[in-house]
């Protein structure tokens, strides 16, 4: 069956591993590696890998997530296969949009930027979100943001990506953050070399503000498109015309962090304008291409009153405190930080030449930041804290550059390594887990920095820069950074994945199968930024996770704290296809016509089983619904909301 099928059809499963390898031969496919395990996050039973040829058997009989790179294995149906799943060609969709409109950006979809530009400088109210803080600053039930000043950029790469996605979608007629083959936001944007933190959709609308005021009557898209740091843009009409199926449109609209994620911000951008959506005869003053603005008299946190203190805090992005007023220790740092009245709740040492020297604090998350190593160079989230001097001489500041939404205590990464290659020879005593896995096995953990630098130089990685971290919201123990190849090691509870670090362990059984993701000319999705599903509320402002007891317990209004993992009841589809069917049908009319789907102005076609209440979850017609468990964690400090059942 193709590639991203759920499963095989009813009674057609191949249901033992011996039977699996003896089928894959007779397709005439040679496979020389095999996984065995019990997972529900991919077809159960049989299936083959895309790429590798991996003979892949789940045990787990519930199995019915689908996977791009997995194609379920089956008994002969007495029918040929469904045709494979597949994302429009290159050259389709250039002939389809025309060519002018793949080099130059289309007048309705920088017309949406001027608006989006407009509503970010201007300041915003958007509908309140339940699950977050909601300030009705300038009306009841509106969450304001206020302006702000930092222009976003429009990048050409991810505008590719967005186009090439729009397009898709009006071609084959569906509406979905995931493409026909199972391509999330992420991989279709790493396919063109472009980054992405978050994606919005929009249907129906011709014009570019049209899409915009659409986007913002959803609160959860609104809330989560005035994100600070989307500074890295791009929107993509695809549109239907002149078609028996009728007309159609598809709005894609994408964000990164700007800086460094955007590669060009020039060859696509309408003439007469600059990649920030000013007129190029314009009188003021341009921030450089692909490198925002920043009004750092905003950014520097406020100091507590009262008399001098001994210590200063330079700006954010300066490389170094000036010669003979370095702050050397640690706990000088502490002591500096304490002084300067910035109350700092967490702390990282680093042994860097990326960042300054010696003492900094970290932008937004007022983390103390100690780095030994010889430092060197500013970073747009530092500002080194310094002993006091008279007049410090003027030092030239660099354009900044911005990372997308380096997370609190996350380094900044040196994406031009590629990911580690693992020496070949005889089997290591250590093992790679997955990037985002949450933890070694129990009893498999090392326990000591200098095991864990001894058990990358076994892999055959070489490690130059290292990191000690005491942290939950990271695997416990030894593991490896995504890109940089750094040691980081954390000395604290853990507990969670992070998408960027991949657990280093003592050796157990048979490894568990990869997902290969596709070649690019970029190195990789920065490091601590991960890719978000905008269709739902924004999780970046969830102000719960990652708290401790005490600072989870102060906010009981918004917050929960559990060392038990709970589950929240749903009403819930009972056949993830028809989820799926739901979530591509693209027109209204075609959505109500199916007795499993229901229509919404502000999210499109979704199942209708979504939202109900458990007393109308099964009065639905045909029993397509199903009142059960949602695998949703609620453990340690989570929202109140998310945790209710």
């Amino acid at each position: 069956f193709p590639y991203f099928w759920p499963h095989c059809p009813d009674g057609f499963d191949i249901t033992t591993q011996e039977e699996c390898s003896k089928a894959i031969a007779t397709l005439g496919i040679t496979s020389t590696d095999s996984w065995t395990g019990e997972r529900d996050t991919m077809p159960r039973f049989c299936s083959l890998q895309k790429d590798t040829d991996d003979t892949i058997f789940n045990t787990d009989s519930t199995g019915v997530k689908r996977r791009y790179d997995l194609a379920p294995v089956c008994k002969w149906t007495g029918e040929d296969a469904p045709p494979d799943f597949f994302r429009a060609s290159r050259e389709d969709v250039t002939d389809w949009r025309g060519e002018e409109h793949t080099i130059t950006v289309k007048p309705e979809e920088w017309e949406y930027f001027l608006a989006f530009q407009e509503d970010r400088k201007n300041g915003f109210s958007c509908p309140c979100n339940p699950s977050l803080e909601c300030n009705e600053i300038k009306a009841p039930g509106e969450h304001w943001h206020p302006p702000n000043p930092e222009k976003a950029t429009f990048d050409c790469k991810l505008w590719i990506a967005a186009w090439l996605h729009a397009e898709d979608q009006s071609i084959q007629g569906y509406f979905s953050h995931t493409s026909k083959d199972g391509f999330s936001a992420r991989l279709r944007c790493l396919a063109v070399g472009a980054v992405e933190t978050g994606e919005h959709q929009a249907g129906r609308h011709t014009t570019g503000p049209g899409a915009l005021s659409g986007l913002q009557s959803s609160r959860g898209h609104c809330n989560s498109m005035f994100t600070p740091t989307f500074l890295g843009f791009a929107a993509a009409h695809g549109a239907r015309r002149n078609d028996p199926r009728g007309d159609g449109d598809i709005w894609t609209v994408l964000y990164n962090g700007g800086g460094s994620s955007i590669s060009d911000s020039e060859s696509c951008i309408p003439a007469g304008y600059t990649a920030t959506g000013e007129r190029k005869n314009s009188s003021l003053s341009l921030a450089p291409s692909g490198s925002p603005s920043l009004d750092l008299s905003t950014d520097s946190p406020t100091l507590a009153p009262g008399q001098p203190s001994k210590y200063q805090l330079l700006e954010y992005g300066e490389a170094a405190c000036p010669e003979g007023l370095e702050i050397e220790s640690e706990s000088e740092c502490d002591e500096a930080i304490a002084a300067l009245g910035i109350i700092s709740d967490e702390s990282g040492t680093w042994d860097r030449t990326t960042m300054p020297k010696g003492c900094s604090l970290q932008k937004d998350t007022n983390e103390r930041i100690f780095n030994t190593g010889k430092g060197g160079q500013g970073r747009h989230d530092l500002a080194p804290v310094c002993k006091v001097t008279g007049t410090p001489e003027p030092t030239t500041p660099e354009p900044t550059s911005s990372l997308s939404s380096v997370p609190s205590g996350s380094p900044s990464v040196d994406l031009s390594t590629d990911s580690p290659t693992l020496a070949p020879g005889q089997p290591s005593e250590y093992q790679l887990l997955e990037y985002g896995e949450a933890a070694c096995p129990e009893g498999l953990e090392i326990e000591s920095e200098s095991e864990c630098d001894e058990a990358i130089a076994a892999l055959g990685i070489i490690s130059d820069g290292s990191g000690t971290w005491d942290r939950m919201t990271m695997p416990k123990g030894c593991s490896l950074q995504k890109d940089t190849n750094e040691r980081i090691f954390n000395t604290g509870k853990g507990g969670q994945g992070r998408h960027d670090l991949a657990p280093v362990c003592k050796v157990t059984g048979t490894p568990e199968p990869t997902t290969p993701e596709p070649t690019s000319s970029l190195s990789s999705v920065p490091s601590g930024c991960p890719s978000v599903d905008l269709s739902t509320d924004s999780p970046t402002q969830n102000v719960c996770l990652g708290l401790p007891k005490k600072k989870c317990e102060e906010k009981k209004e918004e917050c929960t704290y559990s060392l038990k993992k709970k589950t929240v009841k749903q009403c819930m589809a009972k056949q993830v296809e028809f989820e799926d069917d739901c979530s591509q049908t693209n027109f209204k009319n075609v959505c109500m016509a199916k007795a499993w789907c229901k229509y919404r102005n502000d999210s499109g076609c979704l199942h209708i089983c979504i939202d109900k209440i458990k007393n109308m979850c099964n009065e639905v017609p045909k029993k397509i619904c199903k009142w059960t468990k949602k695998l949703n964690p609620c453990f340690k400090c989570q929202p109140v909301s998310k945790c209710t059942s």
